[in-house]
C-alpha cells in the first residue's frame, strides 16, 4: 500500500520584491514522518513554514495540505488550522499568563468545554509534554529553556493535531535538553501518530529525530533523502552545508 500524502507543494514561487526566495519549488510529506527543512542562510526555510502555515502567500505555485487547498481562492484556513500545531522558535507564550493559561488559551478560544475538562485536558497534555505539573501556575519568564520550550510543545498538541509544525525546537537549548527534546518529540510522533514538520540546524536532531531531510538551496528542493543518504549527495551545496566536523564525526559513528 503506497504512502498517504500530508502535504504536496508543487511549483511553489515566492520572493519579496525583486528578490526570489523560491523558484518552483516542489516537495512532497507523508502522513506519518517527521520532516526537517534545512539549508544556509537566506535559502527560504522559514518563509516555506510561513506559507505552510498561511501566514505568507506565494506568488505562484500549489499547496495542499490534508487534502485542503491553501492557495484556492476562499479557502477557509481556520478550520484547517485546528488540525495542526506550531512550537514557535522562542515558545511564543503569552507572558502575561501562567503556563496553564496560556495551554487552555485555545481550548477556551475554540470549544465550548467545561472549565473542568479543559483543565483536565490541558495537565493531560502537560504530561505528556514532559513538563512539571507543579510548575502550571509559573510565568514564562519563571521558566528554564527546556521548560519553556516543553509549555509550548504541551500547548501546540492540545487540540490532538494531525501535523505539528517545529520552529527550531533545540536552539538555545543545552546538549541534555536537546537530545531530550528529540526524544520527546519522537516519542509524541509514535503515540500520537503525528504528522511533523521542523525547521532546524542542529545536527543531532536530524540524525537522532528525523525520518527524512528536505535540502533547500538554489531556490528549490535539492533532494529529500534519510540523513545517512544526504550526507553523501553529491550536489556540492550540500556538502559545503555538511562539510563541519560535528556532521563528520556524526557519519563516522553512524547515529
Amino acid at each position: 500500500m503506497g504512502k498517504t500524502v500530508a502535504i504536496q507543494v508543487k511549483g511553489l514561487q515566492s520572493g519579496f520584491g525583486e528578490s526570489i526566495i523560491h523558484n518552483n519549488l516542489d516537495l512532497t510529506i507523508y502522513k506519518g514522518e517527521i520532516i526537517a527543512l534545512v539549508g544556509g542562510s537566506g535559502c527560504g526555510k522559514t518563509t516555506l513554514l510561513k506559507q505552510l502555515l498561511g501566514l505568507h502567500k506565494p506568488t505562484r505555485g500549489e499547496m495542499t495540505i490534508l487534502g485542503v487547498d491553501i492557495l484556492k481562492p476562499g479557502a477557509d484556513l481556520r478550520v484547517l488550522q485546528r488540525r495542526w500545531g506550531v512550537l514557535f522558535q522562542q515558545g511564543a507564550l503569552f507572558s502575561s499568563l501562567s503556563v496553564l493559561e496560556n495551554v487552555v488559551f485555545v481550548l477556551k478560544e475554540l470549544t465550548t468545554l467545561s472549565k473542568d475538562t479543559i483543565e483536565t485536558i490541558a495537565y493531560m497534555k502537560m504530561k505528556m509534554a514532559q513538563f512539571p505539573l507543579d510548575s502550571a501556575h509559573k510565568y514564562p519568564s519563571e521558566l528554564s529553556g527546556g521548560m519553556l520550550k516543553r509549555a509550548a510543545l504541551a500547548r501546540a498538541i492540545v487540540m490532538d493535531p494531525e501535523l505539528l509544525f517545529l520552529d527550531e525546537p533545540t536552539a538555545g537549548l543545552d546538549p541534555i535538553s536537546a537530545a531530550s527534546l528529540d526524544a520527546l518529540v519522537v516519542n509524541l510522533q509514535k503515540s500520537l501518530g503525528l504528522t511533523i514538520v521542523l525547521v532546524t540546524h542542529d545536527p543531532d536532531t536530524l540524525w537522532t529525530a528525523v525520518d527524512r531531510v528536505a535540502f533547500l538551496g538554489d531556490k528549490r528542493v535539492l533532494a529529500v533523502k534519510p540523513m545517512a543518504e544526504l550526507v553523501c549527495d553529491p550536489h556540492p551545496v550540500i556538502q559545503a552545508y555538511f562539510a563541519s566536523a560535528r556532521t563528520k564525526r556524526k557519519e563516522q559513528h553512524g547515529n
